[in-house]
């Protein structure tokens, strides 16, 4: 599968909450974190999702926002990541923060210049990726 999208990992579906319209689906990446993605009810079934099989996890990396010291219960993002600033590739605009999620999975969020000078974001220092569940597609082979 080629794909634009920087943030794509493998994982096990772990749950399905079925509702009339959209299902909420839960995949763990191989570092352990949980994932939650919601796609429609069709999705799920033309993907063949059910517990246990394997899904992709697929994120654009413009909508990975990052925050510090964030609180999973004080956010209504259902995906929040703590990680480890890896890199930070400078634009003008915006930059490429690179961070490292627990089991080597990475986590890549595009966010403007002035937000990294403001969060004072620098490799090595610990932040927290957040992501809608509406913004998370699933993939399957």
């Amino acid at each position: 599968m080629n794909i634009s999208a920087r943030n794509i990992w493998p994982g096990t579906v772990t749950h399905i909450e079925t509702g009339a319209v959209n299902d909420v689906v839960s995949v763990k990446l191989r570092g352990g974190a949980v994932v939650t993605s919601v796609i429609t009810k069709n999705s799920v079934q033309r993907l063949g999702l059910k517990e246990g099989s394997q899904a992709m996890v697929v994120i654009k990396a413009s909508s990975v926002m990052l925050g510090l010291d964030i609180q999973p219960a004080k956010i209504s993002a259902r995906n929040v990541l703590p990680g480890t600033v890896k890199a930070i590739e400078p634009g003008v605009v915006n930059d490429v923060v690179t961070v490292d999620l627990a089991g080597g999975d990475l986590l890549c969020s595009v966010i403007t210049a002035n937000s990294v000078k403001r969060l004072d974001l620098a490799p090595g220092k610990l932040v927290v990726g957040i992501i809608k569940a509406s913004e998370v597609m699933l993939a399957t082979e």
